[in-house]
């Protein structure tokens, strides 16, 4: 196998190339076997969330003809598009070809992403589009102090830059509902502070999460 670029492998049969984007994700799954039509004949195109924090996007065709190249797009909202990158098509060839990219920039919703393909004289053709959740990673989720008086801190850590807000529900030993309170995670470390004074002395149930996802459950005694 010889290397003819920094980011394409050649051999005989089958060709490698790669992409990348600047920015950030966490883990789930999700891939369509996919037909495409010439002058690209896609094999596959899939999603992945990486745990080194990037949704990786990787296709597949088994031939491609004129073939100039790829652009990655992706939206939140199936309306606006982003185009975050483009990789360069084989041009003509009957080997297999696989291509990878990653987004390092993922979004906290539900994210599509759509391959489109452009050949050398400027026509263009999209193929279907693939969908996304990458559950962010709020690491090191401490509450404290335990059992509390008066003022009641979370702490963690939004380890990916994602401005976003935190939802937080508090029920007591019944199960009523007694505060819900939402606040914005920033970048780094986060620190919400509660005042807790006017609460009950017993023992209380607290939920954190990030949307409607789950983030951090826990209880902790009032006196």
């Amino acid at each position: 196998m010889n290397e003819t670029s920094g980011n394409t492998v050649n051999d005989m049969s089958t060709n490698i190339f790669n992409g990348t984007n600047t920015g950030t994700a966490n883990i789930i799954t999700s891939t369509a076997p996919l037909s495409g039509t010439l002058p690209v004949e896609l094999l596959y195109f899939n999603t992945k969330c990486n745990p080194d924090t990037n949704v990786e996007i990787s296709w597949a065709t088994a031939s491609e003809t004129n073939n100039n190249y790829f652009t990655i797009l992706k939206s939140i909202d199936l309306i606006n598009w982003t185009d975050i990158g483009t990789i360069q098509g084989a041009g003509t060839s009957n080997s297999v070809n696989f291509y990878t990219f990653s987004d390092k920039k993922p979004e906290v919703h539900d994210t599509y992403y759509k391959l489109k393909q452009t050949d050398f004289d400027g026509k263009s053709e999209d193929f279907k589009l693939q969908s996304i959740l990458c559950k962010y990673n709020h690491s090191n989720v401490v509450t404290f102090p335990n059992p509390v008086t008066e003022k009641f801190t979370i702490r963690f850590i939004n380890e990916y830059d994602i401005i976003t807000d935190v939802n937080i529900e508090i029920f007591n030993a019944k199960g009523q509902h007694v505060l819900s309170q939402i606040a914005t995670s920033n970048a780094g470390q986060n620190n919400i502070e509660l005042n807790l004074f006017s609460f009950k002395k017993d023992t209380y149930f607290i939920q954190l999460k990030l949307g409607d996802k789950p983030l951090f459950s826990g209880k902790f005694i009032k006196l």
